[in-house]
């Protein structure tokens, strides 16, 4: 049986930033630390499988951004896209950031080192949705010996 653990996390999804630096003293920005703890509370939720320290792990991700104001037409046709409105979201913040992220904030919770993250799986994408939508789905899975 494979082990496995899937778990949303709703809001704005944050990208993994550098820490912030005051004098000799790094720290991390309070949107990210924010994100992580929503990240690590979404994990405790959803089971708090712990995977091996010797186990190679294999990650999905799915980004929900919302869209702009500036993608969607006024008036009484507010709630419809602008044609010229892009269909992928090819902004930042950028995918591998994103996932950064979430396995920076389950570095000793859902594992010992996100070193064991071996594999990225569909779905492995970021995509628009309405405001009201946005969040992270994950699923952590662990990998055979022969990398199923």
């Amino acid at each position: 049986m494979t082990e496995c653990l899937s778990f949303v996390i709703p809001g704005d999804p944050v990208a993994w930033d550098r820490a912030g630096r005051q004098g000799d003293r790094y720290f991390t920005r309070g949107k990210q630390q924010a994100s992580r703890d929503a990240i690590v509370m979404a994990w405790r939720d959803a089971g708090s499988l712990k995977f091996p320290a010797d186990t190679a792990l294999s990650l999905s991700a799915e980004f929900w951004i919302p869209r702009p104001k500036s993608h969607y037409r006024v008036g009484k046709f507010s709630h419809l896209l602008k044609p010229d409105a892009p269909h992928r979201h090819t902004y930042k913040p950028d995918l591998d950031n994103l996932t950064k992220q979430i396995g920076d904030a389950l570095n000793g919770f859902a594992f010992k080192d996100d070193a064991q993250i071996q594999e990225h799986h569909e779905p492995y994408r970021k995509c628009w949705v309405p405001k009201g939508c946005e969040g992270m789905g994950v699923t952590l899975r662990a990998l055979g010996v022969d990398g199923a």
